[in-house]
């Protein structure tokens, strides 16, 4: 990024300086912010491609019309990538009784 100049003294001013600083840091909470997004929307993709996988029904999945059965299994089978919590969320979140 290009150096802005100050007539008086030819470098960034502490002003532009501390703004700068303030951007930064609002990005890097956005970053953040996406890539706990990407994490949550990845994590329920995975969800709902397993229960198709497992239940092999031709429509579409949804997670309200599984059985405890079906939940378990996809549950057990997504374990050693998402903690407990995180796949009961998925579940909780879609209105479904766990």
């Amino acid at each position: 990024m290009a150096k802005k100049t100050n007539k008086n003294n030819g470098d960034i001013s502490s002003k532009d300086n501390n703004q700068l600083v303030s951007e930064k840091e609002m990005l890097i909470k956005q970053v953040e912010i996406l890539q706990e997004e990407i994490y949550r929307l990845q994590l329920e993709k995975d969800v709902l491609e397993k229960a198709a996988e497992i239940i092999k029904k031709d429509r579409g999945i949804n997670l309200e019309s599984l059985t405890n059965r079906e939940k378990a299994i996809v549950i057990n089978a997504l374990r050693k990538r998402y903690q407990l919590k995180e796949l009961l969320s998925v579940f909780h979140d879609a209105g479904v009784k766990t």
